[in-house]
């Protein structure tokens, strides 16, 4: 009687981790979503990009003064230590295209940075409004 309790324990035993690896090969893995990435761009592209029929909210990220002195046409002003809030206020969705520069360069890096770090997922960095040959205003 004890042996066939044996093979029926073996049994039971066999079965139970069979059920558990074919539960585990049986799930689907988990995808990670793909991350965000800042799109560096050239003066020329910007130019279409914003010209075009579904362009991103330009975004210039220097201080007031700074803006007022001149900036790129259609151009908002939302300086770098308030961008992400800023850009919430402006009521733009996580996926809405959104451009940033500067005068340089630096402060639209780190605000390209902060965006994605915020979910935002279509930032593009044009850097310095030094590098920008076409109109601007005041």
């Amino acid at each position: 009687m004890r042996g066939k309790m044996k093979k029926g324990l073996h049994f039971f035993i066999v079965i139970y981790l069979v059920l558990i690896l074919v539960g585990c090969v049986s799930q689907k893995p988990t995808q990670k979503p793909e991350a965000a990435v800042v799109n560096k761009i050239k003066p020329e592209a910007a130019k279409e990009l914003l010209e075009g029929e579904n362009p991103p909210t330009l975004v210039d990220v220097r201080e007031p003064n700074e803006f007022s002195d001149g900036h790129i046409p259609n151009a908002i002003n939302i300086p770098l230590g308030d961008v992400v809030n800023g850009v919430n206020q402006a009521g733009l969705a996580k996926d809405a295209p959104i451009m940033v520069y500067c005068r340089s360069g630096a402060r639209s890096a780190d605000a390209a940075r902060k965006l994605i770090n915020a979910g935002y997922t279509q930032i593009y960095d044009l850097g310095g409004i030094i590098n920008w040959p076409y109109e601007t205003v005041k």
